[in-house]
């Protein structure tokens, strides 16, 4: 068989190549041919080799064809299986990887979430220190032992700062200058800068704020609850008292037949009947099905001249199914809106408003957004050389021109708003002060750092791209999970209850922060479905692991499976099980220390609990104490974690019905 020279070349290089890797031969010969200047690829201009170089190709029989792919397919696998002897040569325990994907093919191919996906790995390795698993052709470092993560994230901390984020501050400079992404010196000033402006203080002067959107996301379900309805009214005609009461029963029957038309109705009906002596027993008799859940309806007797005034008045308002990611997202987007940027929005009633959908397209991370995301994850070099963003670029711009125009207004106009705005223009000045009123006594001078523009339009961007997502995640949770346990909801009811009723009707910080049960449920919530399911962080310069003869080298990354500490059985007992009690005053000592994450460890946990969990408390609040929850044809049970998204979500959504409660 006769090849071109060029394609003869290729093959016999590749074959050599793949014969060393294999130690087949000590030593190769190339075989060598003449080169001939009659060749057809030398006698072609540049204009004409590519047309050759195609023909030539195109011409090749099917056996040629099968030594390509075959090569091809070699070269994939010795470069992609490339450094797969990493931890074998540590000692480290490992999960064989595969060519190319690593140890993510379950993840990739959508058979596990990526909480479930690590999960996996945390059951290999929980018999050990740390474990080794493969991003790709990224060797990563499982933590699975809580001492070993206490040694790494708080004691040892200096050597592990960082964040291993893949982007570029050029192609990403709102979210790679904010505290998330900065690195060394530069998060340790900026830490301590911004750290007075999430004291318990702080928070206090922000309650206000999102107390007010949580009073528009209840106002917003009565309203709705009130349009599910019609508004019917009638009246009959005198019924004179007849002995076989079949004049009684017409009404009646006619009420029966609106209730199972519509719920909400208000109907009066005027029956002369002295005899009159059970109306709720006749209506049943009528339509017990219908009518069985009598809470949702007040029944009102008078006595007017001889004459019985049924009113059946609607009190509930039925019930109401609604998907509560939406909602809550538009919550969430509402109190970041009022509380970071100082821009006051409803989206409950103005639901295309230009905040609430460029915050929706800055967090969504499906489709084409995912596959750009896995593009930095395997080969970032690749992705910055083709200037390809991770987030939508109209988004951050709008984001960035908002914010500009808010600090320009807010120093031109001299206007002071307790939201997170004003905190960072005060920590630019060098006045912000912790909750004893005196300076960051971590680092005074970082106080006085100077913050651009820039730098304040990066923080506040984070507030909104950390909260818009993950708060009403953990909502959504934690509804789910009271609509399915209404043992737990009528507790956490009655609480919510007791609190407004000695507050007057209207909480402050201090009531918030006195609710335990609500703690409870909403700490045992982020134990089951932490928001983060993962943490990271990556190694400055060489460490060995105490105990052991493991050295951790620079740029190395370690990874903390949140998600699947908070499941292992050892540490809590029947894990899946929904229990606030594990955190009561009597239990929560007895959980084992860095066994429950869900903000993270050490320094560098999450700078914006406090108000994370204000905000959801806030909602829960108002919800519950207006509303029942309750669980619909549409709601997933038992719950299955999305396969398709990065962020943890429920496979199906969160369907659940709304009730009103009734009002004694």
């Amino acid at each position: 068989m006769c090849y071109n020279f060029p394609f003869r070349f290729q093959l016999y290089f590749g074959n050599a190549l793949l014969l060393q890797r294999l130690k087949v031969f000590p030593f190769l010969l190339f075989p060598y041919t003449p080169l001939s200047f009659e060749h057809p690829y030398l006698q072609t201009n540049s204009h004409n080799f590519g047309t050759a170089l195609k023909m030539d190709i195109l011409g090749l029989d099917l056996t040629s064809w099968g030594l390509v792919v075959a090569f091809i397919l070699l070269l994939l696998y010795f470069v992609g299986s490339r450094g797969h002897d990493f931890f074998s040569k540590r000692n480290v325990p490992y999960l064989r990887p595969l060519p190319i994907l690593g140890n993510m093919g379950a993840f990739i191919f959508r058979q596990k979430s990526f909480g479930e996906h690590l999960e996996s790995f945390y059951v290999e390795f929980k018999r050990h220190k740390i474990g080794g698993i493969f991003r790709f052709n990224q060797p990563i470092y499982m933590l699975c032992d809580p001492e070993t993560i206490k040694q790494i994230t708080v004691k040892d901390f200096d050597y592990f700062v960082d964040r291993n984020l893949p982007f570029s501050e050029e192609l990403e400079p709102l979210f790679m200058k904010s505290i998330s992404a900065l690195k060394g010196d530069k998060w340790k000033n900026m830490r301590s800068t911004l750290s007075p402006a999430f004291t318990s203080s702080k928070m206090k002067n922000m309650f206000l704020l999102v107390d007010e959107c949580g009073h528009q996301l209840s106002q917003y379900l009565h309203d709705e609850l009130k349009k599910q309805g019609s508004l019917v009214r009638g009246s009959s005609n005198s019924l004179k008292a007849q002995k076989d009461g079949e004049a009684l029963l017409a009404p009646l029957r006619t009420l029966a037949l609106i209730l199972f038309h519509s719920k909400s109705v208000i109907w009066h009906e005027v029956v002369e009947h002295p005899q009159l002596v059970s109306v709720v027993y006749i209506l049943r008799m009528i339509a017990p099905k219908y009518v069985s859940d009598l809470e949702k309806y007040q029944f009102n007797y008078t006595n007017q001249k001889s004459s019985f005034i049924l009113n059946v008045a609607y009190v509930g308002g039925g019930s109401l199914e609604l998907e509560m990611k939406d909602l809550f997202t538009r919550y969430t987007n509402d109190v970041i809106a009022t509380a970071a940027f100082g821009i006051q929005c409803d989206s409950f009633k103005d639901k295309s408003n230009q905040f609430y959908e460029m915050g929706k397209e800055v967090t969504d991370f499906s489709g084409i957004r995912s596959l750009i995301f896995l593009g930095y994850t395997f080969c970032s070099k690749l992705m910055k050389m083709l200037d390809i963003p991770l987030m939508s670029r109209p988004a951050t711009k709008f984001f960035r021109a908002l914010i500009y125009e808010t600090l320009e207004s807010r120093q031109r106009q001299n206007i002071v708003r307790p939201d997170m705005i004003h905190l960072l223009l005060q920590a630019r000045n060098g006045k912000l002060k912790g909750h004893d009123g005196s300076m960051n006594d971590n680092d005074k001078k970082s106080t006085a750092i100077e913050l651009s523009d820039e730098d304040i339009a990066a923080q506040a961007f984070l507030f909104f791209f950390a909260g818009f997502d993950t708060s009403s995640t953990l909502l959504c949770f934690t509804t789910y999970l009271l609509a399915l346990h209404r043992e737990f909801q009528d507790r956490l009811q009655t609480e919510i209850d007791q609190v407004l009723e000695h507050a007057g009707g209207k909480i402050n910080y201090e009531d918030l922060h006195a609710m335990k049960y609500l703690d409870q449920v909403v700490s045992e919530s982020l134990r089951l479905y932490p928001p983060a399911v993962a943490v990271d962080r990556q190694c400055l310069r060489p460490y060995t692991l105490p105990g052991t003869q493991v050295i951790i080298n620079k740029d190395e990354v370690v990874w903390v499976p949140i998600y699947a500490i908070h499941r292992d059985p050892e540490n809590f007992p029947d894990p899946e099980v929904f229990e606030p009690e594990r955190f009561s005053d009597e239990n929560k000592n007895n959980i084992k220390p860095f066994t429950y994450l869900p903000f993270g460890m050490g320094p560098r946990n999450c700078i914006g609990m406090r108000f994370a969990l204000m905000e959801a408390k806030i909602a829960l609040v108002h919800l519950l104490h207006n509303f029942n929850l309750r669980p619909t044809s549409k709601t997933p049970i038992p719950l299955q974690i999305s396969r398709k998204n990065f962020n943890l979500t429920a496979d199906g959504g969160f369907w659940m019905s709304i009730e009103s409660r009734k009002r004694s």
